[in-house]
Formats: structure tokens, sequence, C-alpha cells
């Protein structure tokens, strides 16, 4: 389908033609409204309406008892209109197909619906600061409490710790004896129980995919513990056990220009100006109305719905989100947020040439029933969560008897401005299409984003089909996406839907949080089947170009990919429930400029993918391109790329982003390849250059500072005697693999100094067995002095062998340090006998050595046993080894048994 067959179908689309064809229709009626009128007036232009519910009940009244020929307008005159309460339209605000109601700016001018107040007041300077106080009285007495402030119509950030730009903190790990889920500890200095007003402090978590935003109740000074709210399942741990966060709304923060503080308890704001600005002479907004500004609101199970409203050329501005409703809340993509726009049963209509700036939530909702509906040429900017979300979200509702009205169907949102968000709420959808089906997101400019700029999100099992189905995505440009505090993210993401098709997007310059996954182009996760991916163009991006999680009978063909960070294409993992994860992938393209065409291979399954007839190439001279580290011949003699070549496909640039093909490129004999040159250059906005260039006037938020993997490796080091942990914890300093009742926990049974241990409890007849197993993954351990140092002792009633392991990043095949404890008592060091310590005793171990630069490649082993100590000097398993990427102790035989370990301490200086 060409662009011009996609804007041809939308002009089809029933909202359209209601406004579209209102001038040959009978004259018009219409009502005024202005900042200056007066809802006691008769609503002409002469004497306007001061509000829109007066406007909107002179339209009920004028249909009542008669039919209305022609449309029916209410202009808004040009101004700001300060609502104090939520506008909300419901069936009887209808018009028909014939006399389509429509609220619109008056033709020049431009109507802001506000859900703020403007302070007025003088600011004085605070002694000795550099930022600015405003007494607010309404704060202090009337309890207004808000959570964001807009200045000179830009959102402004809370005072916090770390800044915007620096890297985050690193928490220490969860707390022994604690709720894993609503308490940590954190390092000194990262939290100061003195801060004023700390219950007032809203930790951030940064996690993977989706943040989570939490209250603090409680500072433990001694401990260093901080607690909270949390309604996520997950331990705060789950991604990384040095986890991220910062703190939002600390008066002792405010440091940056920009920033601002809210005493609620005194009534007094403070800001710290940018330069150039005078907050006496600067327009302050802080927003009245939390979460929605307008609801539009069908009777869905009644069958009543709100038909042929139409909404242009308007403004909506200046809302807040709900910070204490959404304490500690979770839900992928922050799907539990409600929108500025939020609209149920509504049914063709439309929303043309508005903007949607600076609210605190999503900025438009179309939930539950709604059909036919038309977003087109908005801008959505400036926002705390997403741009849209489309459908309904919990697929229970849909199933329950009676709902067949609930269903949505046929949304176009075409031709939309889209940037600047997650400026509250990070982890959220530019545009998350739900249960859904039917809908066209079409020529849409999505950038600056922190997670995905379109997802579509309909989940959990294959009953879900029947409402979230051909949906398509086409010719949306999708640009400088992730600000490097989320990951496990692309361009555009699927979870769910049936048949979707996925084509002439243009992806590029993704930036993902660098040690968990990556950020794709396009990525289909669980639960996608039937979906076509072809004729995208998708470069520089931190993960591989096209990405399948887990799915089946999906194809990615005639696609290009460029400059990817892990090559073309990846497909995920298999398990127990996932035995197949099909797609096919061919005729697609692919140039790097280094080695990797494919970084990772995968189990082939029951059902393998077929990856045919592709095309690779790298700008790198004298380089050699590797498929999951193996040469072309080798990746094709495991039945792989059956077809593919190794060739410049002949892009005409592709260093600087021009991948255009003239009609005789090489690629087209080599494997097929269909040009869509001129389709590609067509993705995006369209229209005249003003609007097709908007995104010129904003730019992007740059990323945030990372820490580095030599940084990062600081917090490797550990020292543990288990004294302070119950009988039964698991300490987070380790990742832990159990099955059944084969585990690791705290024990008081034995103990080498002290109370307690950490105990190994084995069992015969697991799946694997390497169960249970400890370990630690650190991330750039390359460099200088490691000392490990554990206790450990056999059961002397049933002594289970174990082995204790550092490995490289080639896993086994890269194998440094390496200790055997054998049921009999044997201690082995790479294969050599160096002490017999009988079950029921204790022995001391500590293994050092160095790595870097000049390094030898062995290590010291030195032991304790019952008061004898004898040193080793010896070779690391393999030469190769040079970076610590994993430590651990498994459970190595089939058999019932136990082992302790005690005083473990790994040091790095």
């Amino acid at each position: 389908m060409t662009p011009n067959d996609l804007r041809a179908c939308l002009l089809q689309v029933t909202t359209l033609l209601a406004i579209c064809g209102a001038a040959g229709l009978a004259a018009a009626r219409e009502f005024h409204v202005s900042t200056a009128g007066d809802d006691a007036h008769d609503g002409s232009e002469a004497r306007p309406f001061a509000t829109i519910p007066r406007a909107m009940a002179a339209v009920r009244q004028g249909r009542a008892g008669h039919t209305v020929a022609g449309p029916v307008n209410v202009y808004l005159h040009g101004g700001v209109y300060p609502l104090a309460e939520k506008l909300t339209f419901g069936p009887e605000d209808s018009g028909t197909a014939e006399s389509p109601v429509t609220i619109q700016s008056n033709p020049g001018q431009r109507a802001v619906l506000s859900g703020g107040r403007r302070l007025t007041g003088t600011w004085r300077q605070s002694p000795g600061k550099p930022y600015y106080e405003l007494d607010l009285p309404e704060v202090r007495t009337d309890g207004w409490r808000f959570f964001s402030l807009y200045v000179n119509d830009h959102s402004r950030m809370r005072a916090r710790a770390p800044n915007w730009g620096s890297r985050v903190c690193r928490a220490q790990g969860r707390t022994p004896g604690e709720d894993p889920r609503q308490a940590f500890t954190f390092a000194e200095g990262d939290i100061d129980p003195a801060w004023s007003n700390p219950t007032d402090i809203d930790v951030v978590l940064l996690c993977s995919w989706t943040p989570t935003l939490h209250r603090i109740q409680e500072i433990d000074a001694a401990r260093r513990v901080v607690r909270f709210h949390s309604s996520h399942g997950r331990a705060v741990d789950f991604w990384e056990k040095n986890f991220r966060f910062y703190l939002s709304n600390v008066f002792e923060a405010l440091d940056e220009p920009g920033e601002w503080y809210l005493n609620r308890h005194a009534g007094t704001l403070y800001y710290y100006p940018l330069p150039g600005e005078d907050p006496n002479t600067t327009t302050f907004v802080a927003p009245v109305l939390k979460s929605q500004i307008m609801e539009i609101a069908g009777d869905v199970a009644a069958g009543k719905f709100v038909q042929h409203l139409h909404f242009r050329d308007l403004e909506i501005r200046h809302l807040d989100g709900d910070m204490d409703r959404y304490n500690g809340m979770y839900r992928q993509g922050h799907m539990y947020l409600t929108a500025a726009v939020a609209a149920r049963g509504l049914r063709s209509a439309s929303f043309v040439d508005c903007t949607l700036a600076q609210l605190g939530e999503y900025a438009m909702e179309l939930g539950d029933g709604c059909r036919d509906v038309l977003v087109q040429r908005c801008h959505i900017w400036d926002i705390g969560a997403g741009a849209l979300q489309l459908g309904v979200t919990d697929l229970a509702t849909l199933l329950a008897p009676g709902t067949e009205n609930r269903e949505v169907l046929d949304l176009a949102i075409d031709n939309n401005c889209i940037h600047r968000l997650g400026t509250i709420w990070h982890g959220c959808y530019g545009i998350v299409n739900r249960f859904a089906s039917r809908t066209r997101m079409t020529h849409n400019e999505i950038y600056d984003t922190h997670w995905d700029a379109i997802g579509l999100d309909a989940r959990w099992n294959w009953r879900g089909e029947k409402y979230s189905h051909g949906n398509v995505v086409a010719y949306n440009h999708l640009h400088h996406l992730g600000l490097r505090y989320h990951t496990d993210a692309a361009g555009v993401y699927q979870f769910g839907p049936l048949d979707t098709h996925i084509h002439h997007n243009l992806i590029h310059d993704t930036r993902a949080y660098p040690y968990i996954c990556g950020y794709a182009g396009i990525y289909l996760d669980e639960q996608s089947r039937g979906a076509l991916v072809e004729n995208n163009l998708v470069f520089n991006v931190e993960w591989n170009a096209y990405f399948q999680h887990k799915g089946t009978d999906n194809v990615f063909r005639n696609n290009i990919g460029g400059f990817a960070r892990d090559g073309l294409i990846h497909r995920g993992s298999l398990n127990e429930t996932w035995k197949a994860n099909y797609l096919e992938a061919y005729r697609n393209l692919y140039v790097t400029d280094n080695e990797i065409a494919l970084r990772r291979g995968w189990e082939p399954g029951k059902k393998p993918p077929v990856l045919r007839a592709n095309m690779y190439h790298t700008l790198a001279p004298n380089t050699e391109l590797t498929f999951a580290g193996e040469s072309l011949a080798q990746w094709q003699a495991s039945d792989q790329d059956q077809g593919s070549v190794i060739g410049d496909p002949g892009f005409r640039d592709p260093a600087r982003g021009d991948f255009s093909l003239p009609p005789d490129a090489p690629a087209i004999a080599a494997v097929g390849f269909v040009r869509f040159d001129d389709e590609i250059r067509t993705a995006g906005l369209y229209g005249d250059p003003s609007w097709r260039n908007v995104s010129e006037k904003y730019p992007p938020r740059q990323p945030t500072a990372v820490w580095s993997p030599e940084e990062l490796a600081r917090f490797v080091a550990f020292d543990l005697d288990f004294e302070d942990m119950p009988v039964g914890y698991q300490p987070d300093v380790f990742r832990l693999g159990t099955s059944g009742e084969a585990t690791f926990a705290v024990s008081d049974e034995a103990a080498y100094t002290g109370t307690k241990c950490y105990k190994c409890v084995d069992k015969k007849g697991l799946l694997k067995t390497f169960y249970p197993y400890i370990h630690l993954a650190p991330k750039g351990l390359n460099q200088g002095p490691v000392t490990f140092s554990f206790a450990a002792m056999l059961d002397a009633a049933a002594a289970a062998p174990f082995h204790v392991e550092f490995r490289g990043v080639g896993s086994t095949q890269q194998a440094g340090p390496s200790l055997r404890f054998h049921r009999d008592g044997r201690i082995e060091a790479n294969g050599r006998q160096v002490l017999t310590a009988p079950p029921g005793t204790w022995t001391h171990c500590q293994i050092a050595f160095r790595l870097g630069e000049g390094a030898s490649k062995s290590y010291t082993l030195t032991l304790q046993h019952e008061g004898t100590t004898s040193r080793h000097e010896l070779p690391f398993r393999h030469d190769t080894f040079a970076e610590v990427s994993w430590l651990g102790f498994t459970a190595s035989d089939d058999a019932d048994g136990a082992f302790y370990l005690d005083d473990m301490k790994l040091c790095l200086d």
C-alpha cells in the first residue's frame, strides 16, 4: 500500500467525512464562548457565553424536540480558559452524521483549556541563595498541593538528587529482615535523614523498562534503610543487585537552574531561575486539576454512545499527575494511569489540529467502546507519561458476558508530532494500542522518549486475539529514543496482538541503559503471532535492528538494518512453555562498521526459525563478519541463512544515513531485494513545511550519564558473616537458582565463626544437576587485584559436593580459579588435589590474583584446615581468562546432601 492509498483510506473515516462535508450541508448553527463572555448571554458572536458547559447546554436545547440540519459549531474565542473542574460530555452532547457538533477555536485565534492557575505575587530571592520564593497561602491553609509546575509553558523539574544528567544513585541492596519490595539499604551520603520533610520525598526506582515511584515512609539512619509502599510483585533488586534510583522533591537538592520545590507545610514555593529568567516577569502556572481535564462518557453498557463530536484547533494544557493516588503502583507502560482527555463510548469523532501539552499523566485515552475516532495533526508534547492509550487494558473485562459494546475498533492516529514524554512517569509508551483492532498508526513523528515509541500491548493469552488484530503501524518516523534510564525497548514493540502489519517505518538513534538488554528497532515480544514486518529502515540502535523474543509465525522481510549494536536480528530463548519460537527472515539487508552481523545464536527448538536470502556487509576494511561468533559458512552449516551472502548491497552513503539504492544495486540481483526508497522518504509528518519541520523548534533532551563498567565493578565487593540475617534469609549478594527444596539459605545449624552460616541443601532427581547454585555477574571487572575468601564445610552425615569457579566472558570456556570439593573431602584446584578435609570439618580458602595488562595467568590459593596452612601457586584453568564475568557456587552432583559456607569476602583493593 502506498502513502497515497493510506491517506485515501484515512479520508474515508466517518469522522473526517463529517467535517470535510460540512460545507455542502445546510447553514451551520453556531455558538460562541469568550473569556469576556457571560453565560446569561445568547451565545452569539457579539454576546458570547463564558463557559463551554453553557454552550453545550444551548446545543442540546437547540436539538430538543426536532432535527437540526447542518453542522453545529461551538467557537471558543482566543484566550486562556482556566477550569476549576473537568469538562464532561455525554450521549446527550452527540451530533449526527448530517449534523455533527464541533468545538473549535474561533478562526484565526487560539483557545487554551487550562487545568492550572496562574501564580501571582512577588518573588523574593532567598537570603544567600540563588533561588527565589513565593508565598502561597492557599497551599498552607486550603491544602492545595501540586506535583507539577509550568514556567512559560514548559514543565520544570522538582528538585532532585542526583540532578538530571548525572549518574543516578546505586543501592547497597535489599535489607535483611525487611520486605524486599518495600525497603532497601542505601550508600552513605545518598539519602540524608536530616532532609526537610522526608515523607514528602519520592524514591524513583528505575528498574529495567518501567520504573516505580514511592513516597518515603521512614528513614532508618542507624541502618541506612529507607522504607516505602510498593504494590510491585518483584523485589527491589530483581533486575540488578545494586539497582538504580534517584530522589525527587528534595529541598536540600534545589541546586540546579529550572528546579523547584513546594513546601506544602509552610505554603512556600521555591524556584531556581534559568539564566536570564526574572521570576517576577515570568509566567508560572500551577495545576489545580489532576489526571483529567475532559471526560467523554458514553454509557457503553446501555449502548448509548457519544457520537459525531469533534474537537479542532484547541490547546489543552496545565494538568497535574496524581502522585498520591499512584504511589508505589506498577504496570508495564504505567497503564494504570488515566489521561487528560479520557473517552469511553466515543464514536465517529475526531481531534484535529490540537495541542496537548504540560499534562501530568497520559495525554489522551480512547477506551471502552470507542470506534471510528481520528486523531490527526496534533502536537502532543511535554507530557508526564505518554501520548495516547488506545483500547481496553484488561482482557477479562472483554471476555465477560454482555460486553460486546466495549470492543474498540477502527481508530486512526495519523500525522501527529509527539515528543518530550515521561517527565514524571518515565517508562511509558508514546502510543500504546491495547485491546483494540484495526487501529491505524501512520505518519507520526515520535522522539525524545524514555521508552517505547509505539507499543501494541494486549496480553497474556491467545483468547485476546479477537479483540486485538489487524492493526497497522506504517510510515512513522521514530528517532532519538531513550535517555539511558530504561532498556528492553524498541521503536515499535508488540506483546500479543494478531496479524499486525508493520511497514515503511523509519527508526533510528536509540539509546538504552547499557547493562540490561537494549533498545531495538522493532521488537515482537510474547504472544506475537502472524505479524508481517516489511520495508522498514532501522539504523543506529543499541540492540538488534529486529528482535523476536517469543512468538510464532512472524515474518521479517525486505527490511534494511544498519549499525545495530547486536546485528540484524535475534530470536529469544526457549523454555518449557515456549518449545518453539518461529520466525522467517528473508530478503533483508544489513550493513555495519564492525564484525558483528549477528551477535548471538539460538536453540532451534521444535520448529527452528528460518533465515534465508539475506545480505550482510561491513564498511570496516579487512574485517570478516561473524554470525554468533562463527563465519557465514559455519553458520550456514547449522542450517541457518541458506542462500544468504556477504557483499555490498549498493547503498549510496549508509555511513551518513543514506540507505537509498540505485535501480541496478547488487542487492536486487543477489537476494531479490525490492527497493522502497520513494516510500520511506514519506515516513513521518506530511503537509505544509511548517508542520513537517515542527520538531526543529524542539530539540530532544540529552541522555543522562551512566555508571562505567569500572565503577560498577567496585560494587561487587562484599563481606558476609551472616550474623545480622534471620534464619532462612537469602542475601541478595548472589543470584540464586533453586529447584523445589534444593536451595541456599542462612542457617544456625553450623558456623565457622559466630552462630550462623549459609547452608546449601541439594536434592537427588533435579531437572538440572547443577541446581541449586548461587552466583554474581560483575561488569567490567578486568583490572586490579581480586581476593576472594570463604570457609566451607561438607555436612558430616550427608555431604553434598560442590564447585566454585571464576569465569570470563566466554563462560565455562574461559575459566580462571576453579575449586572442587568432593564428597569424600578431597579438594581439587584446577584438577589438582590440594587438600583432604573430612566432612564435618571447616576449611578456610583464599584465592588471590590480579587482572589487567601484564598480570600473570595464575592465582594464589591459601588453605587453612585444623591449624595447618598451605599455599599453592596455580595457573588459571584457561589462559584466556582475563575478566571476571561470573563467580559462583554450584552443587555439582545428583544426590541428597548439604554443605555450609561462612565468612565470605570479596575484596578488590
